[in-house]
């Protein structure tokens, strides 16, 4: 998934700094809906989860996202 652009782990550094978070259910459908690879999407959402957030806070989203895509995709 390459893309010009924003990296992703500066995107939610500054969402984080602003009290923001990112609707990732929102984020993971919109790249379904535009035939983005979800293996792919979801290691770019990981790894850039565990640069801006601790290990702990970044586990827990990536359980709830995974559980998401199993209930909705599969």
């Amino acid at each position: 998934m390459d893309c010009i652009g924003l990296p992703l782990q500066f995107v939610i550094d500054v969402l984080n700094h602003h009290n923001c978070i990112v609707d990732w259910v929102d984020f993971i459908d919109y790249t379904i809906d535009k035939n983005w690879n979800v293996m792919q999407t979801f290691s770019k959402i990981e790894e850039s989860l565990i640069d801006v957030f601790d290990r702990e806070y970044s586990d827990q989203v990536l359980l709830r996202l995974r559980y998401y895509l199993t209930k909705k995709y599969s």
